[in-house]
């Protein structure tokens, strides 16, 4: 063997033996185990579940919550991976992102039942804070974030208008609500607590809810997300890019705040999913 290659080989294994290097490639693969980090709607399963959900529908005209519906991007997916009528309900309580909202989404009310709402979804009723860093961004929040870029002086604080999901389903007379859609955040918890009585009743058939480190801003936690929904008859699973991944009851090693999405599904209907293992 000669010095160089020998050289080589020393800088390899010193590379390959440093701590750092190990965590790199042992995050990495274990991002790509738990599907963790992705938040490519294509490729991190929310495309798949929705059109899963849609193909499952029952309903004439399938209903979908676009909670946290920022400028459209999950409305307009949804309606791309439709094959019929669908009604979608989007909810963005800030004025400027609303207007972006209405602006990108404009020829979707031609296409299907599509209503734009300038009121978010909570388990209070009423006015409330949201801490905005730039027009449209979507890591707007009602908890205040602890992410670099937005420094306690960039943190702006705007009014915002918040409903029960309970009353907003009373008010419009839905009877069947095919999946309810939550990206708010760290409020994601909030949101599930005010359909309460929506879920109790099984008026739900499949939610999607966005997990991660927003939850820690929010003080709130995975394992009530399973407090509230498995006794109401729901499976609690993480998604995949083309599968749910079951979890009967809840995990300590599954509270990484690392991002991902989490989905609840009724408890009859779970078995029309993939699962894994």
């Amino acid at each position: 063997m000669n010095n160089k290659i020998k050289h080589l080989l020393d800088l390899t294994w010193h590379a390959i033996a440093t701590r750092k290097f190990r965590e790199r490639v042992a995050r990495h693969l274990l991002d790509q185990s738990r599907n963790e980090g992705d938040g490519d709607p294509r490729s991190n399963g929310e495309a798949w579940f929705v059109s899963r959900v849609l193909q499952l529908s029952k309903s004439p005209v399938p209903v979908l919550l676009d909670v946290g519906a920022n400028i459209g991007d999950w409305s307009l997916m949804a309606r791309s991976l439709s094959t019929r009528t669908i009604e979608v309900h989007a909810f963005e309580p800030t004025t400027s992102t609303f207007e972006a909202l209405t602006l990108r989404t404009a020829k979707l009310s031609s296409e299907i039942k599509f209503t734009p709402h300038r009121f978010g979804l909570s388990d209070t009723a009423g006015p409330e804070l949201l801490r905005t860093c730039h027009a449209n961004d979507g890591s707007n929040s009602i908890h205040k974030r602890r992410l670099a870029k937005q420094t306690e002086g960039a943190q702006a604080a705007i009014e915002i208008h918040l409903k029960l999901g309970d009353a907003f389903v009373a008010e419009c007379g839905l009877n069947r609500i095919d999946l309810l859609k939550i990206d708010t955040e760290g409020h994601e918890m909030h949101v599930l607590r005010g359909f309460a009585r929506t879920l109790a009743a099984q008026k739900i058939d499949c939610i999607q809810f966005e997990y991660g480190g927003t939850w820690i801003d929010a003080q709130t936690y995975l394992h009530q997300a399973f407090d509230l929904l498995l006794p109401w008859g729901y499976v609690i699973a993480r998604l995949h890019r083309n599968g749910i991944q079951i979890f009967d009851q809840y995990r300590q090693d599954e509270e990484t705040f690392r991002y991902a999405n989490y989905v609840a599904v009724r408890k009859d209907l779970v078995a029309q999913f993939k699962q894994f293992t």
